[in-house]
Protein backbone atom coordinates (compact mmCIF):
# COMPACT_ATOMS: atom_id res chain seq x y z
CA UNK A 1 0.00 0.00 0.00
CA UNK A 2 1.57 3.87 -0.99
CA UNK A 3 0.57 5.87 1.81
CA UNK A 4 0.19 9.74 0.60
CA UNK A 5 3.15 10.97 2.27
CA UNK A 6 5.27 8.15 -0.03
CA UNK A 7 3.51 9.28 -3.03
CA UNK A 8 5.32 10.98 -5.88
CA UNK A 9 2.53 12.35 -8.22
CA UNK A 10 4.73 14.21 -10.77
CA UNK A 11 6.38 10.19 -11.55
CA UNK A 12 2.98 8.97 -11.76
CA UNK A 13 1.65 11.79 -14.38
CA UNK A 14 5.58 10.56 -16.06
CA UNK A 15 4.60 7.57 -16.00
CA UNK A 16 1.04 7.72 -17.80
CA UNK A 17 2.35 10.36 -19.87
CA UNK A 18 4.52 7.39 -21.18
CA UNK A 19 2.46 4.59 -20.92
CA UNK A 20 -0.80 6.24 -22.81
CA UNK A 21 1.19 8.33 -25.22
CA UNK A 22 0.19 11.76 -24.94
CA UNK A 23 2.38 14.56 -25.20
CA UNK A 24 2.96 17.32 -22.13
CA UNK A 25 2.36 20.03 -24.94
CA UNK A 26 -1.00 18.49 -25.19
CA UNK A 27 -1.74 18.13 -21.35
CA UNK A 28 -0.21 21.71 -20.92
CA UNK A 29 -2.78 23.09 -23.81
CA UNK A 30 -5.56 21.81 -22.05
CA UNK A 31 -4.92 23.25 -18.57
CA UNK A 32 -3.79 26.63 -20.45
CA UNK A 33 -0.39 26.89 -19.26
CA UNK A 34 3.07 26.74 -20.77
CA UNK A 35 4.88 23.46 -22.06
CA UNK A 36 7.81 24.91 -19.78
CA UNK A 37 5.27 25.73 -16.29
CA UNK A 38 4.08 22.31 -16.85
CA UNK A 39 7.21 20.52 -17.32
CA UNK A 40 8.68 22.17 -14.00
CA UNK A 41 4.93 21.71 -12.29
CA UNK A 42 5.29 17.99 -12.37
CA UNK A 43 8.89 18.03 -11.38
CA UNK A 44 8.33 19.36 -8.10
CA UNK A 45 5.37 17.97 -7.36
CA UNK A 46 5.02 19.64 -3.69
CA UNK A 47 2.75 22.63 -5.32
CA UNK A 48 0.59 20.17 -7.04
CA UNK A 49 -3.27 20.85 -6.15
CA UNK A 50 -6.01 17.91 -6.63
CA UNK A 51 -7.48 20.58 -8.98
CA UNK A 52 -4.63 20.47 -11.05
CA UNK A 53 -4.17 16.83 -10.57
CA UNK A 54 -7.49 15.81 -11.62
CA UNK A 55 -7.63 18.33 -14.67
CA UNK A 56 -4.45 16.44 -15.92
CA UNK A 57 -6.33 12.97 -15.25
CA UNK A 58 -9.43 14.92 -17.43
CA UNK A 59 -7.05 16.20 -19.94
CA UNK A 60 -5.45 12.25 -19.96
CA UNK A 61 -9.04 10.71 -20.25
CA UNK A 62 -8.13 8.50 -16.75
CA UNK A 63 -9.08 8.31 -12.99
CA UNK A 64 -7.02 9.52 -10.40
CA UNK A 65 -6.61 5.92 -9.25
CA UNK A 66 -5.01 5.15 -12.83
CA UNK A 67 -3.00 7.49 -12.59
CA UNK A 68 -1.63 6.61 -9.41
CA UNK A 69 -1.47 3.07 -10.50
CA UNK A 70 0.82 3.89 -13.31
CA UNK A 71 3.42 5.54 -10.60
CA UNK A 72 3.15 1.95 -8.29
CA UNK A 73 3.39 -0.13 -11.63
CA UNK A 74 7.20 1.48 -12.51
CA UNK A 75 8.26 2.69 -8.74
CA UNK A 76 11.48 0.94 -7.94
CA UNK A 77 11.23 0.71 -4.37
CA UNK A 78 8.45 -2.45 -4.66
Amino acid sequence: MTYPSELDIGHCIKMAHAAKEITQRKVSDDLGMKPQQYSQMIKHNGDLKVQVVMAVCNSMGMSLEELIAYGNKHNSNQ
